[in-house]
């Protein structure tokens, strides 16, 4: 096994007791089965001379390498990581030393971290886990007798695992460690807005009969007309091989140089056919002229 990773949570500036307890098993694992142990911690800004006590505790706790992650979003550590406040700087953690393992505080934030990290880098993720060496060999489950779920001890994917406090003891190391300052700042933090959610508008013009309401989003930044008659709409819809001409509504099998013809309410037409965004790549809608 190459690197192990352990994720510290924070409170008051102090890792917090069930973060220590992980790191010292991460350290017990890591020393009978030859690995390296790093450990990801964020603060918003790297420490100054004398302000270096959560890498002092980190590297007596047993630590290897630190990977200190810096960035204003991060702010006054929280006891529970969330993946909005910390997924962006786990996600450079993980990309940078590539663990076969990853333990994470059993904290309703650190489930979420490991339960959504697990599914971004395609790891088994367990629950409130066991994680011991027995027989020199790895041993990893969650649950208790019969019902407990073992991983085979040779694993060829990486694993995920939340411990809960008081499972294991925190340990002692050799009081040094390795630090990299990963800059966070400007990181994606894995959130969308609603209005970033929004299809992007097409980019099309629309002739439509006096008093038609609102238009489906897909169609909000058209360029508006009149339409020639009363209740008939015409969209014209720049595609990849030129414009595509479709006329909906009453009269729409007599303009006689639409590509695209449906009788019936414009309005409803309208919102059948461009509710959802539209690709104009791909050529008309399927439906036949009439």
């Amino acid at each position: 096994m190459a690197n192990i990773l352990c994720v510290i949570e924070q409170e008051g500036g102090e890792p917090t007791p069930c973060s220590l307890e992980v790191l010292g098993q991460g350290r017990r694992i890591s020393s009978a089965l030859g690995a390296t142990l790093y450990v990801a911690v964020t603060l918003d800004r790297a420490p100054g001379y004398g302000e270096d006590d959560v890498l002092a505790k980190l590297a007596s706790g047993g630590a290897d390498k630190i990977l200190l992650l810096v960035g204003d979003s991060f702010g006054t550590p929280a006891a529970e990581s969330t993946w909005e406040t910390h997924g962006a700087g786990l996600a450079m953690a993980w990309d940078c030393c590539q663990p076969a393992l990853a333990l994470i505080p059993a904290t309703s934030g650190g489930r979420e971290l490991a339960a959504r990290v697990a599914a971004r880098v395609g790891a088994a993720y367990l629950h409130n886990a066991f994680v011991e060496v027995s027989n020199h060999a790895l041993c990893i489950g969650e649950g208790h007798g019969s019902s407990a779920r073992v991983l085979p001890s040779e694993l060829d994917f990486p694993v995920v695992a939340t411990i809960p406090p008081g499972r294991y003891a925190a340990a002692a190391g050799d009081e040094e460690a390795e630090v990299e300052v990963l800059q966070a700042n400007g990181v994606h933090r894995f959130v969308r807005h609603d209005d970033e959610r929004r299809p992007a508008p097409l980019q099309a013009s629309v002739a439509l009969p006096e008093g038609f309401g609102p238009l489906p989003a897909s169609l909000e930044g058209a360029r508006r007309t009149v339409s020639p008659q009363p209740g008939l709409a015409i969209v014209e819809l720049p595609t990849a091989k030129g414009n595509l001409k479709i006329a909906l509504g009453a009269g729409a099998g007599e303009v006689s140089d639409a590509d695209f013809a449906a009788e019936g309410s414009p309005r409803e037409l309208i919102v059948r056919l461009f509710a959802k965004p539209i690709d104009p790549t791909v050529g008309a809608p399927s439906e036949p002229r009439r």
